[in-house]
Parts: C-alpha cells; sequence; structure tokens
C-alpha cells in the first residue's frame, strides 16, 4: 500500500513458477532473496549496482533457473530505472522502491532516494 491505495509493480504480474514434482526432485525453488542494501541514496544521473543473493528451500538442491532467477522492477521508473543486471540509475528527484523477485515469487526491496 502507498499512500492508501494499493501499489501495483509495472503494467502486468510477471510470470511465475514454482516445482510441484514433490521432494524427490534435483530442483527447488526460492527460499529467500536478500539484497545487498536496505536503502540507498542516488543523486541525479548516478547509478548503483544492486547484488540479490537467492537461497533455496532445500539445501544440496540445485534452484529453478528455467526462466530468469532474479528480476528487478522500479515501483516509478520516473524517479529511478533498473536493469535487469540490477543496476540502478537516479533519473529525477523523489522516492520510489526497487523490486527484486525470484521466479516463484520470493521477493525483497531497496527503498531509493534520489536528490
Amino acid at each position: 500500500m502507498r499512500n492508501g491505495r494499493k501499489d501495483y509493480i509495472g503494467s502486468a504480474s510477471p510470470v511465475l513458477h514454482a516445482i510441484t514434482g514433490g521432494y524427490t526432485s534435483r530442483w527447488c525453488t526460492a527460499r529467500s532473496v536478500k539484497l545487498n542494501k536496505i536503502s540507498l541514496t542516488l543523486k541525479v544521473g548516478r547509478s548503483k549496482t544492486l547484488k540479490a543473493t537467492v537461497k533455496g528451500v532445500k539445501s544440496g538442491r540445485k534452484l529453478l533457473k528455467h526462466v530468469k532467477l532474479v528480476r528487478y522492477y522500479s515501483s516509478d521508473a520516473n524517479v529511478a530505472t533498473v536493469s535487469s543486471r540490477g543496476k540502478v540509475k537516479a533519473v529525477s528527484k523523489g522516492k520510489c522502491i526497487i523490486w527484486a523477485i525470484a521466479n516463484n515469487g520470493v521477493r525483497a526491496r531497496v527503498k531509493i532516494n534520489v536528490k
């Protein structure tokens, strides 16, 4: 919620994937996504790259990667944009949130303040 209204990420929902084959699978989905920052202040025109770490629900199993493991989204592209590799670029003064979403919907966020 933002200003009493629901806050949607992008114009369409991202495609999500999950394993339904049970515990005999060699693969697992994400349990958590963590970013190397919890907040970030940038000047207009500057950029910084975020690093996402994803942990799976079962240790010793490979993470499901038939689609991109982590995708990045900005809540307001007029304030800051983010590339598919996590590079945040400050566009104009304001505040927004950058989301890192794993392929099964688990997510983390960074609060961005552009001065």
